[in-house]
């Protein structure tokens, strides 16, 4: 029996809603609204040029927090190929995790009302040694569901 060899089927990309649910989770919302507070009283009440300087630290530091999530969340993928699942993550240190199509026991598919108005949801793998895998805010999950299903047959 010829062995045929493994080819790409599909590239998948994490969405950015991920990004955007970290803008507004509650570590953010509290950092800005210290921000907030700080910038208003260095800019308003006190005529001290330290805090002012103190305000753009603080604000620095926001973006630098959020756009080092974003860009991490960016550098995530998963590629679905002819033998099997493969989650790649990480810009400098790069992290692979190969799951062989044959050893996938269960796939749940989870997506809340926002995602599937904007086309993105959580993917669990449950590998016959009952191990899960969980993708998070996969773009498309009911496509790559069904490309793995129409692997099978």
């Amino acid at each position: 029996m010829a062995q045929r060899e493994e080819e790409t089927l599909m590239v998948v990309r994490l969405s950015m809603w991920k990004a955007l649910g970290f803008l507004f989770s509650k570590i953010m919302i509290t950092f800005l609204a210290v921000l907030l507070v700080v910038g208003y009283y260095a800019f308003f009440v006190a005529e001290d040029p330290m805090l002012h300087y103190f305000t753009y630290f603080l604000f620095g530091l926001y973006l630098i927090v959020y756009l080092t999530y974003v860009f991490r969340v960016r550098k995530r993928r998963i590629e679905l190929t002819t033998k099997r699942i493969i989650h790649k993550q990480g810009r400098s240190i790069k992290k692979f995790t190969f799951i062989p199509l044959r050893q996938i026991a269960a796939i749940d598919v989870q997506t809340s009302r926002m995602g599937r108005r904007f086309n993105y949801g959580h993917i669990i793998f449950k590998t016959t040694g009952m191990t899960e895998l969980s993708f998070y805010y996969v773009t498309r999950p009911y496509e790559v569901v069904d490309e793995i299903f129409n692997l099978y047959d």
